[in-house]
């Protein structure tokens, strides 16, 4: 096997791949970085078992074959290496001899032929999202994923097609983010619960190109997400999603329209203060036009007040500052609505118009 091609774009390749390499694997294989020639170029794929992400990157192929590589070595060992033209030599035992401007290295390899094949994705369930949109769905619904939920179905977000429209759900118990997109009515009804890990893989992979699409196959438990050179191959969580629908309330006592940028400075500064407490809350007073915010802690206090449209009953409620601000952090700029019943239940945070994202947080119950 021999090819060359420049080593910032193999880096490139290489830092897309070694993402998904597990410290902890029964399988030492998948330590390392499968290297295949091709037509289009040089295939890099690395794998833990149930996430698996392949990049093809351009080089010039002079003879074919396959290695797998030490993965976290042989990246930093292409890092280090003059940004020029590399060149890298496999032998009959797998050594690879990676040369460039006067430097040489060589590294020991595997047979190609021992490492796993990576699954076969049926494409009956198959739709396109512009990446843009499908990143932003992400990173607006995954900080809302539990964190090693003995419910294995909050461990993922909830990818749901149905009547052209993708929703993208996560939940931890605490509260809950939904992201609505319209797909078009040729897309197939269909459920899938992406594990964490793949869900943060996809959004790294993703590009900021409008123009850029992604294709998504779902069949059995796998799914595969095609872009331009990039795959990514990833395991589903398998049961039952949480009905997240009976959770959402249908009506609402209190309700305050606020604009994005002026609560979200008034939290971030109120937060400084609740983080420095033993419960990391802030206490909102709504009532008469205005939103009082306040936290306090054994070292200072802070108080914020806000003019705000205020509709319906006067109500003081408390929140968790972390979960208000993950929530502030995501939304689109402009006004939207804080929807509240009582002191004991969850807050809704939704756009003045249309459905687009749906946020729900619970309360804190504190004493008067």
């Amino acid at each position: 096997m021999k090819f060359s091609c420049e080593a910032q774009v193999l880096l490139g390749g290489l830092s897309i791949v070694t993402r998904v390499l597990s410290a902890r694997t029964t399988q030492p294989i998948l330590e390392g970085v499968l290297v295949k020639t091709t037509d289009e170029g040089l295939q890099l794929t690395c794998s833990d078992g149930a996430i698996s992400v392949l990049t093809t990157v351009p080089a010039q192929i002079s003879e074919e074959g396959t290695v797998v590589m030490p993965g976290k070595l042989f990246l930093d060992v292409v890092r280090k290496m003059p940004q020029a033209q590399l060149k890298v030599t496999v032998n009959e035992h797998w050594v690879a001899k990676l040369s460039s401007q006067g430097v040489r290295m060589t590294l020991s390899g595997q047979a190609g032929e021992l490492y796993p094949s990576l699954p076969l994705v049926s494409a009956e369930n198959s739709f396109v999202l512009p990446q843009t949109l499908l990143r932003d769905m992400i990173q607006q619904t995954s900080f809302a994923i539990a964190v090693e939920d003995p419910r294995k179905v909050l461990n993922g977000c909830l990818l749901e097609l149905d009547n052209g429209e993708a929703r993208m759900v996560a939940l931890d118990g605490f509260r809950l983010a939904l992201r609505l997109a319209r797909v078009g009515a040729e897309a197939p009804s269909l459920k899938a619960i992406i594990p964490s890990k793949a869900v943060t893989e996809i959004a790294r992979v993703l590009e900021g190109d409008e123009n850029k699409m992604a294709m998504v196959l779902i069949g059995g438990n796998q799914l595969l997400m095609n872009l331009e050179n990039t795959q990514l191959y990833a395991t589903l969580i398998e049961g039952e999603y949480i009905n997240y629908r009976q959770i959402l309330p249908g009506s609402w006592q209190t309700r305050v329209t606020f604009d994005r940028d002026q609560l979200a400075m008034c939290v971030e500064r109120c937060s400084l203060i609740a983080r420095e407490g033993k419960n990391n809350l802030i206490r909102m007073e709504i009532g008469q036009g205005r939103m009082v915010i306040t936290s306090n802690a054994e070292n200072g206090e802070a108080y914020e007040e806000l003019e705000a449209e205020v509709e319906g009953d006067d109500l003081t409620i408390a929140f968790n500052v972390t979960y208000v601000s993950d929530i502030l952090r995501v939304l689109p700029e402009g006004r939207h609505y804080m929807r509240f019943n009582s002191p004991v239940s969850p807050c809704v945070v939704c756009p003045t118009e249309g459905d687009d994202f749906l946020y729900l947080m619970l309360p804190v119950r504190v004493n008067a």
